[in-house]
């Protein structure tokens, strides 16, 4: 899909990786880290990670990386979680956000299936992070889906309403005030 002369389709990893760094670190540091510091001081990024659909069906990594200050353990932690939510989104179709299929029921933390990535509508492209709550993790990536156009305020909306992201809903209808309602 081409987007702002850009096609997430078929770019390389590199090409991917330039595209999106910029964007993901000014969401995550203008807009989430902010946020996220009011609850926990420590939360000083993450990693975030970028899937498709291959040509047969399955949906591949295409980059992974971390933002912000993040402690080596901190970051094998987000970086599995941010590919395990895009996996499991895009084995799930139909499903719109990771909270649909999230799972805390097992007793190590490790395997537990977390919010915090979006299918992006219509182009077979997944957006995830880990390093914050779920919710902030998931306005993230629709955040940057928003800005390269993947994604409108009506999936916006949507996804809002799948996972109870009410930190989404208060920041979407602070930004949009006259055009964000639910």
């Amino acid at each position: 899909m081409h987007t702002r002369g850009f096609d997430f389709a078929t770019c390389t990893p590199e090409q991917a990786a330039v595209k999106l760094f910029g964007i993901v670190n000014t969401v995550v540091r203008t807009i989430v880290m902010p946020i996220a510091h009011n609850r926990d001081i420590t939360r000083t990024g993450g990693c975030f990670s970028f899937w498709r659909r291959d040509p047969i069906g399955c949906g591949v990594p295409v980059v992974s990386f971390p933002i912000g200050i993040v402690s080596p353990e901190r970051a094998l932690r987000y970086t599995f979680f941010a590919n395990e939510k895009a996996a499991r989104l895009s084995s799930h179709l139909g499903d719109i956000s990771s909270w649909q299929s999230r799972d805390e029921s097992g007793k190590n933390p490790m395997d537990h299936k977390y919010g915090g990535a979006i299918s992006c509508p219509f182009s077979n492209l997944y957006f995830s992070f880990s390093g914050f709550s779920e919710h902030e993790d998931e306005m993230v990536c629709v955040f940057v889906a928003n800005f390269f156009g993947l994604a409108d305020n009506t999936f916006t909306r949507a996804v809002i309403v799948a996972s109870q992201n009410q930190t989404l809903f208060t920041y979407s209808r602070n930004l949009f005030p006259t055009e964000f309602t639910l």
